[in-house]
């Protein structure tokens, strides 16, 4: 660390900044590893980031429409690379290669407004010493933009059949997040979330896909004027990008429990919208708010055909004897009692993204993919297809969670509840919000307080950190059983995106089984955007990845087949 922070004290444009504030930077930015002729940032891609080098070396390569390349800068351990701050940022039209290992340092655009564009003279030294991302000629490759196009091979880049603009919705209990995606144009592509629904201090978060955001205090509201605000948002004269709602092609609504009848999208009628109101049972918490974001949004846009994408649906096609519980059989029949699974949409696109990634069908490959962050879930996908999962009739069972207990012996809960006098609400709340890492910990539901407890010698932090990696171990083991072979696993959300410690954890002597793990590349990698990082050492078996997931452009890319059905 100290070695970074001399590094960076002596790059011009932070030479002002404390110790403390350099700590803070380190903080709320991305150390990455790239290996040699590693991609550090590719063509075409937005890019609201400044890099810095912190060791080895990098390259920017300039390539012509025949794809012949030309070096435009080496840089080398405290250089820096990006756009200056001279308005909204554009897209990348150079190549950024590693030429040996190399380490860098990513800093998010926003961050570096918060903590350094503030200050008087930051722009003019930034732009000074800053390698910017701008190709000699500003030509794009055809030939380049021909093959990206081909790759899609499973719809992640949200082709159709026509140009289409979608708006996704994903409607929680006090919040509401959102997704626009315009197929013809990405440079429309906005997301925001309002937040605190239903209490004081509710606001709009708005990204205009510039590595900015714009903050509307909205104080109190409901869920109605909550959808309210995203309409005005997108349809602003200044920042919108829609003249009014009948621009929209289709809105795409998550749904968390679809029950036995939906695995796959469904445009929504009202006999669609008498199901979910009736699977409100199954989901409490969840498919009430679902619905009233659905209603409303038909109530603003009624020629606007609306699409539900179900949160269990990627799990229906389980065979039964991984979806049963060994309870009397009349429970299923009568009540719909068995396991219907999670974190689908998540799931099936970590599965799609790593094939694609891999240049590989989906069909030939056995994937374990790992949803990791305060509600987390680990998947079996067997050749395309969820054929085990660790979440049940709600998400309390399976994997240790932030809050949420994971599985435990049910005669433990019959005698809590007689020793201790505990009524159904009293156990729901234990289970739910009360037990997990946090429950364990007595700190925190949150991994990066559990990691800093672990490391200051805190020894219930330490427990909650192995019993939540060896639970993990223990089902990707099961998996493994289940699907006779593992070709690729996936980390993934929050934890699994973040935290080296985790990942590291949960692989310990896995190696029998395939899994090992590339130490340093685990230690620094960090899956940012819509990078993919291999994890996996030369001589694992199994290919090791982390990524971002994107349930937003997955519920966009299944409303598109929908629409197209």
């Amino acid at each position: 660390m100290s070695e970074v922070l001399q590094l960076l004290s002596d790059v011009p444009p932070l030479r002002d900044l404390s110790t403390a504030e350099l700590e803070n930077l380190i903080r709320s930015s991305d150390v990455r590893i790239a290996s040699p002729e590693g991609v550090v940032v590719r063509k075409g891609r937005s890019w609201p980031r400044i890099g810095i080098v912190l060791a080895g070396e990098l390259e920017v390569v300039a390539t012509d429409d025949g794809d012949s390349r030309s070096r435009v800068s080496l840089l080398e351990p405290g250089d820096m690379f990006g756009q200056p701050p001279s308005g909204k940022q554009s897209a990348s039209e150079v190549e950024v290669l590693a030429v040996t290992e190399s380490v860098y340092l990513m800093i998010p655009w926003y961050t570096w407004e918060e903590m350094i564009g503030s200050r008087d003279g930051s722009s003019e030294a930034l732009a000074s010493v800053c390698v910017t991302l701008d190709a000699p000629d500003r030509t794009r490759g055809r030939a380049q933009a021909r093959a990206a196009a081909g790759a899609d091979r499973y719809g992640l880049g949200l082709s159709s059949s026509r140009p289409a603009k979608i708006l996704v919705i994903n409607c929680g209990s006090s919040s509401l997040k959102y997704n626009f995606y315009d197929t013809h144009d990405r440079s429309n592509d906005r997301e925001g979330i309002v937040e605190r629904i239903g209490i004081e201090g509710g606001r709009l978060v708005h990204r205009p896909g510039d590595g900015t955001k714009v903050i509307r205090e909205l104080g109190r509201i409901n869920h109605d004027v909550a959808f309210e605000a995203v309409v005005e948002v997108l349809t602003d004269s200044e920042m919108g990008v829609i003249r009014d709602l009948s621009d929209i092609t289709g809105v795409g609504h998550r749904v968390v429990h679809g029950g036995s009848k939906y695995s796959d999208p469904v445009v929504i009628d009202d006999d669609v919208v008498s199901e979910i109101e009736r699977l409100c049972s199954l989901a409490p918490l969840h498919n009430p708010h679902n619905l009233a974001a659905i209603r409303k949004s038909m109530a603003l846009m009624p020629q606007v055909p609306q699409v539900a994408v179900f949160d269990t649906g990627f799990h229906q096609r389980m065979p039964a004897h991984a979806y049963m519980y060994a309870l009397p059989y009349s429970f299923y029949e009568q009540q719909g009692i068995r396991r219907y699974g999670f974190h689908g949409i998540s799931h099936n696109y970590l599965a799609l993204r790593a094939a694609s990634c891999l240049e590989r069908d989906v069909a030939d490959l056995r994937i374990i993919t790992c949803h990791l962050g305060n509600g987390s879930s680990v998947s079996a996908v067997d050749r395309g297809r969820s054929v085990d999962t660790s979440m049940g009739l709600t998400p309390l069972e399976g994997l240790v969670m932030g809050t949420r207990s994971g599985d435990i012996d049910p005669g433990a809960m019959l005698h809590m509840a007689r020793t201790n006098d505990m009524g159904f609400e009293e156990l729901d709340s234990l289970l739910n919000r009360k037990s997990g890492v946090l429950g364990l910990s007595g700190i925190s539901n949150d991994f990066r307080e559990i990691e800093d407890g672990a490391r200051q010698g805190n020894r219930l932090a330490l427990l909650a950190l192995h019993v939540f990696c060896h639970r993990l171990r223990k089902y990707i083991g099961a998996y493994i059983a289940v699907m006779g072979g593992l070709d690729v696993m996936v980390f993934s959300a929050g934890i699994g995106e973040r935290s080296p410690w985790v990942r590291s954890l949960t692989c310990q002597g896995l190696s029998e089984l395939g899994i090992e793990l590339e130490d340093r590349v685990n230690r620094y990698g960090y899956a940012g955007g819509d990078e993919v990082i291999d994890l996996s050492s030369k001589k694992s078996r199994v290919k090791v990845l982390a990524m971002q997931t994107d349930e937003g452009r997955m519920i966009a890319r299944e409303t598109i087949r929908a629409l197209d059905r």
